[in-house]
């Protein structure tokens, strides 16, 4: 970043070497680089980008807009059936759910030499082979039991650990029961936020231990 000073030695320069070099590559981009910087000191993205000018920076050819008759000719994509296969790989490396069905439905095509329809016709039979073996009993409830805890322990910690904190009679009663600190007088505990106050000293270690708990997860995946 420039500063004030730097910049009032600086643009002058520049515009000399904008007049210098003039009707050239640096003529153009000292001149757009000078008024951004004499008017907010940080030159703009889009001046250097060209956006807006109709010319492409680091080049004195104007920009070739394509035509109504170019894309006729060539649509671009508008869907992951329509992409190529190096079009999907950088959805795929993103996990884009849509582009690894795109890609399960290619394979599909391969394996069993049919076309697009008939293997997405058979993608729909196996993702509905998937979903009922998590209605069936035993064995879909036995494997979706994890995941159905985690979601209603997740939202039940959500929703309690606000009163927990911030209302008095749970925390008065959660500390008598399982903490038993020392109950702050009451002319600290007067509002709900002087209640959190007096809370946090015995709140804080846990909600704090848990996150990095859940926070070294991801971390280790990675």
């Amino acid at each position: 970043p420039m500063s004030f000073p730097l910049v009032r030695f600086v643009v002058p320069a520049t515009r000399a070497a904008a007049a210098k070099f003039s009707g050239s590559l640096v003529s153009r981009t000292f001149s757009i680089a000078a008024a951004q910087c004499s008017s907010r000191f940080f030159p703009k993205p889009s001046a250097f980008l060209g956006v807006g000018t109709g010319v492409r920076m680091l080049s004195t050819v104007p920009l070739r807009k394509p035509s109504l008759k170019e894309i006729d000719a060539n649509p671009p994509p508008r869907d992951y059936c329509e992409m190529t296969n190096e079009q999907l790989i950088p959805f795929l490396a993103g996990e884009v759910h849509e582009a690894w069905c795109e890609r399960l439905i290619r394979e599909i095509m391969i394996v069993d030499n049919v076309n697009w329809d008939q293997a997405n016709e058979k993608l729909q039979f196996i993702e509905a082979d998937n979903k009922s073996f998590c209605t069936s009993i035993p064995l879909g409830y036995v494997a979706c039991a994890p995941y159905a805890a985690g979601i209603a322990l997740s939202i039940s910690a959500a929703i309690i650990s606000t009163p927990m904190v911030f209302d008095l009679t749970t925390a008065s009663w959660f500390n008598e029961n399982y903490v038993t600190a020392d109950v702050a007088e009451a002319k600290d505990l007067e509002t709900w936020l002087e209640g959190g106050s007096w809370t946090w000293s015995w709140v804080e270690p846990l909600l704090g231990r848990v996150s990095f708990f859940l926070f070294f997860f991801p971390f280790a995946r990675n």
